[in-house]
């Protein structure tokens, strides 16, 4: 079974940068070291690149940040934000 795909955006953008951070490690130096822009990966994070070469990279920095974790705090961020929705519309 293949695992869901976070999309990309602001959600996913944070939920990287958190494992990121939990691993002690900052996107500056993930980009150094993978030799890519710090705006770039931003675009492919966010989704405003979506070819191939730039889902490939986002899946090696979701990877280098920590999967399990990364997805855990998007599913955090979107079951906060389904309850934001149902107070709203109550």
């Amino acid at each position: 079974m293949k695992l869901p795909q976070p999309s990309p955006g602001k959600w996913l953008h944070e939920a990287i940068m958190g494992a990121l951070k939990g691993r002690g490690l900052s996107l500056a130096t993930w980009c150094d070291d993978n030799e890519i822009g710090r705006q770039t990966i931003r675009s492919y994070t966010c989704g405003v690149n979506a070819g191939p070469r730039s889902e490939e990279l986002l899946n090696k920095l979701i990877d280098d940040a920590g999967r399990e974790t990364v997805l855990s705090m998007y599913q955090h961020r979107l079951l906060q934000q389904a309850e934001e929705f149902k107070r709203w519309a109550a």
